[in-house]
């Protein structure tokens, strides 16, 4: 199970050209849950359920109606193929808020993620382990 937290600074403008832009803040919390079908944990080869909700809450002087900015639900079967890639398949219900008074709108999203790391600490650790190779045989 995995928590987020993020704060966002925006700066947005109308789709009217040369309007200004207006500051507004955002911010979101995402709770995210797996459920591994295969192996008792989350490791390599492992197919699993991903659960995740995400709530948007927006704040600033520009924002005059609600609050609520946006609610994603993913409910979707996963695989880890190996410790840097991960592919995701679900589908994904957004209930957003639209520009207005009480004006919302559903959406129903078919999803298809992969997750790739990179690993660059591994690189430096290698290079670091090359340079101390080199300078062994210099001596």
């Amino acid at each position: 199970m995995n928590h987020q937290f993020r704060f966002e600074q925006r700066w947005k403008r109308d789709y009217i050209e040369d309007s200004p832009f207006k500051l507004s803040h955002r911010f979101r919390y995402k709770l995210t849950a797996y459920y591994p079908l295969n192996n008792y944990k989350l490791i390599n080869n492992t197919l699993f359920l991903s659960f995740y909700e995400e709530i948007f809450v927006q704040a600033g002087k520009s924002i005059t109606y609600d609050y609520l900015e946006d609610n994603r639900m993913f409910l979707g079967l996963g695989y880890i193929l190996n410790e840097n890639i991960q592919v995701q398949v679900g589908y994904m219900w957004t209930f957003r808020y639209k520009e207005g008074p009480n004006s919302f709108e559903h959406r129903h999203i078919p999803r298809v993620s992969v997750y790739h790391n990179l690993d660059f600490h591994r690189r430096r650790i290698e290079k670091q382990k090359e340079k101390i190779q080199v300078l062994e045989n210099e001596f």
